[in-house]
């Protein structure tokens, strides 16, 4: 194909076609999403979630896409599910977060701060320390990729629990 960027590099909206693409990737992405969320088997689900990291690249340029797909995401992360399906999420997590737009790494750590708060953490046992553990851990990893953006979200994070 003759492609010389690497597929982070590449930007939709330098396509001439993007105007007439646009609408119909929405329309992927909205039904992808529904999918996403409502899917009954775990194998399902860690293809799906594979499937929403291919958004990621949109994201930028659809910003209602990147929100929607923030929780979507981050629903099934804090879902019962296998490890596999939680791992998948938190792959997906980190790509969204790694992406250009800064916003979406503040996004995503605050709403994580905020799953993992209410719905994680709450339920603490020995079966579930192991998932608690990793969730923190994911979370750490996320503060990892920028730590200015990363103080200022799990600060107000910290602070709100605490009060």
């Amino acid at each position: 194909l003759g492609l010389k960027k690497s597929s982070t590099d590449w930007q939709p909206q330098d396509n001439a076609r993007w105007r007439k693409t646009m609408p119909v990737i929405k329309t992927y992405a909205t039904n992808l999403l529904l999918l996403t969320r409502t899917a009954a088997s775990e194998s399902e689900a860690r293809i799906l979630l594979r499937r929403c990291e291919t958004l990621v690249p949109f994201l930028a340029l659809i910003p209602k896409l990147g929100r929607k797909l923030i929780k979507t995401v981050l629903g099934r992360w804090t879902d019962e599910c296998k490890d596999t399906t939680f791992a998948r999420a938190c792959v997906t997590l980190f790509s969204i977060a790694k992406s250009h737009e800064r916003s979406f790494l503040e996004t995503v750590l605050k709403l994580a701060c905020r799953a993992y708060a209410s719905s994680i953490a709450r339920q603490c046992n020995a079966k579930t320390l192991p998932r608690i553990q990793l969730a923190a851990s994911s979370i750490v990893e996320l503060c990892g990729i920028d730590m200015a953006a990363s103080y200022s979200q799990v600060f107000l994070s910290i602070r709100q629990h605490a009060l």
